[in-house]
């Protein structure tokens, strides 16, 4: 319950403050908006929410955007987004988030969708034992690359 109220209070303090990266957009599923900055390299998708308040956070990287978490709780068992997207794992996030996502993860039959979209889309899931409380979704250009090794 305490964790839920600071939760609250934040949202409130930061309101509007759901950022992407340059020429990105993102939304948020949930009632804690979080600064969140995504930048690419050839090689990474670098990940940046220092606001970002869960304690364990799962990361994909996803080729089309990710349908938004289903509105009842009992739905957010074990949810994932499927599709054209790629889990990387769940990562510590209790200070912020901050990763350093390496696209040849992105190698094999999922790699013909990435190369050929225009723009990905992160979704950072904030997990609550196995029920996702509130998910980021942002939208941003997909990086130079050529097919992963």
């Amino acid at each position: 319950m305490r964790a839920e109220f600071a939760r609250l209070a934040l949202g409130v303090g930061l309101a509007t403050l759901v950022t992407g990266c340059a020429g990105g957009t993102s939304t948020l599923d949930g009632a804690l908006p979080v600064a969140l900055r995504v930048s690419t390299t050839p090689t990474t998708v670098e990940v940046d929410a220092p606001g970002w308040l869960a304690d364990v956070s799962e990361v994909y990287v996803c080729a089309d955007a990710p349908p938004p978490l289903p509105d009842a709780n009992a739905d957010r068992k074990g949810w994932t987004p499927g599709g054209a997207c790629h889990d990387f794992g769940r990562h510590s996030s209790r200070d912020g988030l901050m990763v350093s996502l390496p696209v040849a993860e992105l190698s094999g039959p999922q790699w013909p969708a990435f190369e050929a979209a225009t723009d990905w889309y992160l979704l950072v899931l904030d997990l609550d034992g196995d029920v996702v409380a509130s998910a980021v979704r942002s939208r941003f250009h997909a990086p130079s690359v050529t097919a992963p090794s």
